[in-house]
C-alpha cells in the first residue's frame, strides 16, 4: 500500500469514527480498490446519493448516543445497503451482513463496535415491521437486550426518508409506533431493567461477583421469556434457588473453519465435550450428513442436561452461530443454574475458508459463506463471560 493510499485510508477511518461529514466520491478510488464490498455504491443508480443522505441524517441525530453506539450507527449507515445487486435484493440482508463485517474487519474497527454494526445492519427493517404488525412488548424487550433501539430507529427512519418514492411506499408511521412502544416499555435506547437489584442480592447474602452476575442473567433470561410478571416474583424465585451447586457450560460460537475444535482440544483438555459432528459420525458414519439433525440434537441435548444436572463442566462444541441455535443450549444451562462462558471465534470469512481447506473434514465453501451470513455475534447478556478468539 502506497503512502498516499495509507494516508487517505487513515483520513477516511478518522472521519468515520469522529462522525465528520463524508463525501464518498472523494474516497471512491480507495473504496473500490481496498473495499470492493462497497462497489455497488458507485455502480447501482441512486444508491450513492441514498447512502449519503442516510449517513448525513444519522450523523445529525446521533448526538444523544454514547460514542461507541454513534460510531456503529454511522458505519451502519454507510454499509446498510451494500448487499444490493442492481434493482433486486439478492439475499440482501445476508450479503449485506457479510460485506459490512468484512469492511469493518479491514478497517480495523474495534470488535465491540463491529458487532453493533452487524446487529444494526441485520435488523434495520425491524422497526418498520414491528410497527406494522404490533408485536407484543416482550418482543421489544428481547430486541432491546440485543441492540440499542434508538440507534436502530434512527437508521430505519433515515433509510426510509432518504428516498421520497420509497418513503411513500413505506410510511414512517410504523416507525413512530415502534418508538412509542419502546418508550412505554422503558427500552428506547436502553436495555431492559433486570428485576433483581444489587440491593436485592445483598439482602439475600450473595456477595461473590460472579454469582451475582449469574443470578441477574438468570432473572433476565426468564424475564425475556415472560416467566415473571413483576420484580417480587423474580426476588422470590431467586431466594428459592440461591446457593444451589451448579456446573459450567462452555459454548463455542463460530462458523466452520474458525478454529473451534482445535482451540477446545488445546485449551480445555479433559473437559467433557459434546459435539454434534461427533454424534453425526456415530449415528450416520459421516460428520457432514445433515439428514437426522433433530435426532442428533436430541441425543446431544440429553447428554448436556445429564452433565449439568450433575454440576459438571461441559463444552458444547458446535457452530451456535445464530440466536436460535444458542437459545435451547443456553436455556438448558439456565435451567440447571450453570455458569455460562461463551468462546467466540471471531475471524474474517477469508480466514475461515482457508482454514477449512486445510482440515481433514472440509465442508463446501458455500456452507461456510451461508453460516457467515447468518452469524450473529454473542451479546453480553447471554453469558457471564465472553472470550473472543481473534485470528
Amino acid at each position: 500500500m502506497t503512502a498516499d493510499v495509507l494516508s487517505l485510508e487513515t483520513d477516511f477511518k478518522e472521519r468515520l469514527l469522529s462522525l465528520k461529514p463524508l463525501d464518498l466520491c472523494t474516497y471512491e478510488s480507495l473504496l473500490r480498490t481496498r473495499y470492493p464490498e462497497t462497489e455497488g455504491l458507485f455502480s447501482i443508480p441512486g444508491l450513492l446519493d441514498h447512502t449519503q443522505q442516510v449517513m448525513e441524517a444519522v450523523r445529525a441525530n446521533a448526538g444523544t448516543l454514547d460514542t461507541a453506539t454513534a460510531q456503529a450507527l454511522y458505519l451502519a449507515a454507510l454499509l446498510h445497503a451494500v448487499g444490493q445487486s442492481g434493482d433486486q435484493l439478492s439475499d440482501s440482508i445476508g450479503v449485506t451482513v457479510e460485506r459490512a463485517r468484512e469492511v469493518c474487519f479491514r478497517l480495523g474497527i474495534k470488535p465491540s463496535v463491529r458487532d453493533d454494526v452487524v446487529y444494526l445492519v441485520r435488523h434495520q427493517h425491524i422497526p418498520w415491521l414491528y410497527g406494522v404488525r404490533h408485536y407484543n412488548v416482550l418482543r421489544y424487550l428481547q430486541l432491546s437486550a440485543m441492540l440499542n433501539t434508538q440507534a436502530l430507529y434512527l437508521l430505519a427512519r433515515a433509510d426510509i426518508e432518504a428516498d421520497g418514492e420509497r418513503s411513500r411506499i413505506r410510511s414512517t408511521h410504523p416507525l413512530e409506533a415502534f418508538r412509542r412502544t419502546c418508550e412505554e416499555a422503558g427500552v428506547f435506547g436502553q436495555r431492559p431493567q433486570i428485576w433483581l437489584s444489587e440491593e436485592d442480592l445483598d439482602a439475600l447474602g450473595v456477595h461473590e461477583p460472579d454469582e451475582r452476575l449469574r443470578l441477574r442473567h438468570e432473572v433476565l433470561e426468564r424475564q425475556l421469556r415472560g416467566l415473571f410478571d413483576n420484580p417480587a416474583q423474580a426476588r422470590a424465585w431467586v431466594s428459592a434457588i440461591v446457593r444451589r451447586p451448579h456446573g459450567t457450560l462452555y459454548l463455542t460460537v463460530g462458523v466452520p473453519g474458525s478454529g473451534k475444535t482445535t482451540w477446545v482440544q488445546q485449551s480445555l483438555p479433559g473437559v467433557r465435550r459434546i459435539s454434534m459432528d461427533d454424534q453425526r459420525e456415530l449415528l450416520l458414519g459421516s460428520r457432514s450428513d445433515q439428514s437426522l439433525n433433530p435426532e442428533v440434537f436430541r441425543a446431544c441435548s440429553y447428554r448436556l442436561h445429564e452433565a449439568l444436572a450433575r454440576n459438571e463442566t461441559v463444552i458444547w462444541d458446535a457452530q451456535s452461530h445464530t440466536l436460535a441455535q444458542r437459545r435451547n443450549v443456553l436455556r438448558a444451562a439456565r435451567g440447571h443454574h450453570a455458569t455460562v462462558i461463551i468462546i467466540h471465534f471471531d475471524v474474517p470469512l477469508c480466514v475461515a475458508l482457508e482454514r477449512n481447506r486445510m482440515r481433514e473434514f472440509a465442508v463446501p465453501d458455500e456452507v461456510i459463506i451461508r453460516s457467515y451470513r447468518r452469524l450473529l455475534e454473542p451479546r453480553d447478556y447471554e453469558a457471564e463471560e465472553i472470550r473472543r478468539i481473534i485470528a
